[in-house]
């Protein structure tokens, strides 16, 4: 039996690594801000449920390559690497991820001139699909991801965009249906947005639609000291908000840009309410809600040479023959991923990739 098993543990960081000493003014992300809240319309029965343990969603891997295979942007190990990492953060909130498949794109144009158009079809469905690029064009400055739309099953992201930078973990925040906490200033106006007030009283309908991540007064385009952070990421601006109330934003969450407006800024929370949101909108949205990995899952009586098979469970995966029905066997140019928390592998479970298959085992700590 010919297997490469590959163990995935999910390893937790107390603090990231301090990001920018200079002040820069960029676009960090190209995912769209003009639109209304998807869960503005929801009724309150469907919000704010109580989870039954933890909320595990598969995730595709895409690395994009030109024509020839050159100009990889990242090694699949480095990526994984981020994937575990992320991982450590959104379980945090009770939402793990599992990897459910890998796979090298080549093509020159998506390397180096991403759309979301030319995305479609290389998506995987069910699964969060990440793409790795080498460049993601804009107007707007450099950016180092997107999330394309809120809410969302797929993302683009370059290089620098993963490490201190935390983009990753910022884009897949997107995709769970969060906003900028600055939605609604300058920077990021337009028809239907507004900006929050720092007394929290209209909350739930401006800025970020989120009760607990207070009023943030961040402008990509303000250099002024109305607008500032102390080096060491003490906000210590005077702007104040439309009540001549004085901003006291979180300088540190994920879906903030204060890393990038000039001071060791780590990014290194959610508060509680963008937890609570990115659940609602998983169970809300069926585009997420199918990403959603079952409980436990058994194999059996079927075999595959070619394609992708996903068995993808967030307590436990059983193959083989069981309960006597038919084996189950996995060979020739297969892509086999089996990922759980325990995986059990049964008599009549048979793995014989050839040299174009593979068959990973992966581990995940999702509970």
């Amino acid at each position: 039996m010919k297997i490469k098993f590959c163990y995935i543990l999910t390893l937790f960081m107390c603090s990231l690594v301090s990001m920018y000493a200079t002040a820069q003014h960029i676009a960090e992300c190209a995912t769209p801000f003009n639109m209304p809240d998807p869960l503005a319309n929801m009724p309150a029965s469907k919000l704010h449920r109580i989870q039954a343990g933890t909320t595990l969603m598969r995730m595709y891997i895409h690395i994009c390559r030109n024509n020839d295979g050159s100009n990889q942007p990242m090694t699949q190990a480095a990526v994984e690497d981020e994937v575990r990492i992320t991982d450590s953060v959104y379980s945090q909130g009770d939402i793990c991820f599992a990897i459910a498949g890998v796979d090298y794109i080549n093509s020159t144009t998506l390397n180096n001139a991403i759309t979301s158009s030319a995305l479609t079809p290389y998506l995987v469905a069910n699964c969060f699909n990440v793409f790795v690029v080498s460049l993601i064009p804009s107007a707007v400055g450099t950016t180092f991801g997107t999330a394309f739309d809120i809410p969302n099953n797929y993302i683009a992201i370059v290089p620098s965009g993963f490490g201190a930078r935390r983009t990753f973990i910022h884009e897949l925040g997107h995709d769970l249906g969060l906003f900028h906490t600055f939605r609604g200033q300058p920077f990021e106006s337009g028809t239907g947005t507004c900006k929050e007030l720092v007394n929290g009283s209209n909350n739930t309908t401006c800025g970020d639609f989120v009760a607990d991540t207070p009023a943030d007064p961040y402008d990509n385009g303000d250099n002024t000291t109305c607008n500032s952070v102390s080096n060491t990421c003490v906000w210590n601006g005077t702007c104040k908000d439309a009540n001549n109330q004085l901003y006291s934003p979180n300088t540190h969450n994920y879906m903030g840009y204060w890393p990038n407006a000039g001071a060791a800024c780590d990014r290194n929370i959610f508060s509680n309410g963008q937890f609570t949101r990115m659940q609602n909108t998983i169970t809300n949205t069926t585009i997420l809600s199918n990403c959603v990995a079952a409980n436990a899952l058994n194999v059996y009586n079927s075999s595959a040479s070619s394609g992708l098979q996903m068995v993808v469970a967030r307590d436990l995966v059983q193959a083989g023959n069981i309960f006597n029905t038919g084996n189950y066997t996995l060979s020739g140019s297969v892509q086999a991923y089996l990922t759980s928390s325990k995986v059990d592998l049964k008599p009549g479970f048979t793995a014989v990739p050839s040299s174009a298959g593979i068959v990973r085992v992966l581990a995940t700590t999702c509970q």
